[in-house]
């Protein structure tokens, strides 16, 4: 009975602990993460990020204005605060060096005899003259056999120029030869590249054309499309000055804005200038991203039945 209850204990605890897990691994998958941009230019640039998950239970922070101050927290504790903030110049007591006292520590020399000074240099000449009437004497007596030795290795030189220049001259035919082969050689080098260029070419248009790969393409590039509208901001708030020199550039801005009007209408106001060189304006984006759907299109593209057989065929050499 008593090993029964054991049992039902740890049945319960492991239950709670894979409970736990679940619900974890839920929260992470369900619960996006939000971000939030703002940012303006008058005089100077001023931005701030936050990005947050679960109610603001995970948040980052990062402030721009002249500095940057970044923020991380986690519940109630702070793990990353940088505000910027340098540290105290050290004084100017620590950075001097310090200066020597008054007291002047001067080191004695030791003091040479003066009578051994021209001993010492006597001395010394005579060696120097002895080893240099060694030195003659090794030169004479080894001068003859150098001598000899360079005599003979230059007469080695002139009889191998001399036969080099009788019997080196290639005829007329072989040169011909030899330019015949290295054209042969250059033809089929040519020849090589050329038909493993248009094999290339043939295997490419028939990847292109395949219907199964082009199957493929098509719902990679539906998927990609879903993932970008998930990640961009669903909420923006543009407003803006713009001026430029010339009329012309003005009008080339004005018409690159005017595409996020199909995304997000009478939220974005641009004023142009054609009159005044400016450049004003605030920004403010929000949007969430959550990872289950980013899991989702990535399982939705790796496990399609066209994407499963491209890549087998990928792994065994057929594409």
């Amino acid at each position: 009975m008593l090993v029964l209850t054991i049992l039902k204990i740890i049945g319960i605890l492991l239950l709670v602990l894979l409970g736990l897990l679940f619900s974890a691994a839920l929260l992470v998958l369900v619960v996006p993460l939000r971000y939030r941009i703002w940012m303006e230019y008058r005089e100077s640039l001023k931005a701030k990020v936050s990005v947050s998950w679960l109610l603001k239970m995970a948040e980052l922070k990062a402030v721009y204005d002249g500095e940057l101050d970044v923020d991380v927290r986690a519940l109630w504790f702070h793990l990353l605060r940088d505000g910027g903030k340098k540290e105290p110049a050290e004084t100017e007591e620590k950075k001097q060096p310090q200066e020597p006292s008054g007291q002047l520590v001067i080191q004695s020399e030791p003091q040479s005899d003066p009578q051994s000074e021209p001993q010492s240099k006597i001395q010394s000449e005579t060696q120097l003259e002895r080893q240099f009437d060694t030195q003659s004497e090794t030169r004479s007596e080894m001068h003859p056999l150098k001598r000899g030795a360079e005599e003979r290795e230059a007469d080695q030189d002139d009889n191998s120029q001399s036969e080099k220049k009788g019997s080196g001259r290639p005829c007329a035919g072989n040169r011909w030869k030899q330019i015949s082969a290295a054209g042969l050689h250059f033809k089929s080098q040519i020849c090589r590249k050329w038909n493993g260029f248009y094999r290339k070419m043939i295997s490419y248009r028939n990847f292109v054309t395949n219907e199964r790969n082009q199957r493929v393409f098509f719902m990679i590039l539906g998927q990609s499309k879903r993932l970008v509208h998930h990640i961009l901001p669903k909420k923006v708030l543009l407003q803006a000055d713009i001026g430029f020199d010339d009329p012309a550039t003005t009008g080339n801005v004005l018409a690159a804005a005017s595409i996020l009007y199909a995304f997000y209408g009478d939220r974005i106001q641009v004023t142009p200038y054609f009159d005044q060189e400016i450049l004003e304006g605030e920004v403010e984006a929000s949007g969430r991203i959550r990872l289950g759907t980013l899991l989702y299109l990535a399982a939705k593209v790796w496990f399609h039945k066209d994407f499963r057989m491209l890549r087998k065929e990928y792994k065994n050499g057929g594409i």
